[in-house]
């Protein structure tokens, strides 16, 4: 399981998108899927982050979109 402590997506004047998150705890947890939708509805994968497995503490992340598409994702 993951305690989630914040996630946010911030556009860069590149074009890219990174987004930054962090969990509280983590117990077994070998990676994180990063996901993307156009519609809210359907989701498809478009990177992977290596996790720290087990953890107690604030533990940072972050993944960069570097060609996401136009308009509304999420």
């Amino acid at each position: 399981p993951v305690q989630w402590y914040e996630v946010a997506a911030t556009p860069t004047t590149r074009g890219e998108v990174i987004v930054n998150w962090r969990t509280e705890a983590e117990q077994d947890n070998a990676r994180f899927i990063i996901e993307q939708s156009l519609d809210g509805q359907s989701f498809t994968a478009i990177g992977e982050s290596a996790a720290r497995g087990n953890s107690e503490g604030i533990t940072h992340y972050d993944f960069t979109d570097v060609a996401p598409p136009e308009g509304l994702n999420y």
